[in-house]
């Protein structure tokens, strides 16, 4: 199980409708599955690679509060007014990636070792789901008579699929 950390500070992806004024921080949890092969070099040094599948993706979501917006009252005959409502902006991105990841490890004291390297990864088909959803006032909506509106998802534009990172580790045999 791998955990995710974001620093977001965008408010749209690329060529998406967004009323969204920024994304900040977000963490997510996502299952990892690898292959390991060690090759020893000496008795305190080994050789490593990982072949696997992970996901970055995350659910980003921030508050906003929007005055005078247009809306229909939640009365038993919905009318248009103007009221300050408050919206959530959601994000959420699936982020499936294969990854190749050599590393050398290195036994710090008895049965612990340290290992460096880096993880070569490309990105399938990253995909999106986003919307924005007027929580308060309570029963109020947009003037379409929804509580969501800018709702899309796709594929992400512009995406850079090939990734690379540093890997570090420490582990206990």
């Amino acid at each position: 199980l791998g955990l995710n950390f974001h620093n977001a500070n965008f408010g749209a992806l690329p060529g998406l409708p967004s009323c969204c004024a920024e994304y900040q921080d977000a963490t997510g949890m996502a299952p990892v599955f690898a292959g390991l092969i060690e090759v020893p070099v000496i008795r305190d040094l080994r050789i490593q690679a990982r072949l696997g599948y992970t996901s970055f993706g995350a659910m980003l979501s921030t508050t906003e509060v929007i005055g005078n917006e247009p809306v229909l009252d939640d009365g038993p005959v919905p009318t248009p007014t103007r009221q300050d409502v408050e919206v959530e902006h959601s994000l959420d991105a699936s982020l499936a990636t294969i990854f190749l990841e050599p590393t050398v490890g290195y036994q710090i004291f008895e049965r612990f070792w340290a290992s460096a390297g880096v993880r070569g990864g490309y990105m399938l088909n990253p995909t999106y789901e986003q919307k924005e959803t007027l929580y308060q006032p309570e029963g109020y909506t947009f003037l379409d008579g929804s509580a969501v509106r800018n709702e899309s998802s796709g594929t992400i534009p512009e995406v850079n699929s090939f990734q690379m990172h540093a890997a570090i580790g420490l582990s206990y045999e």
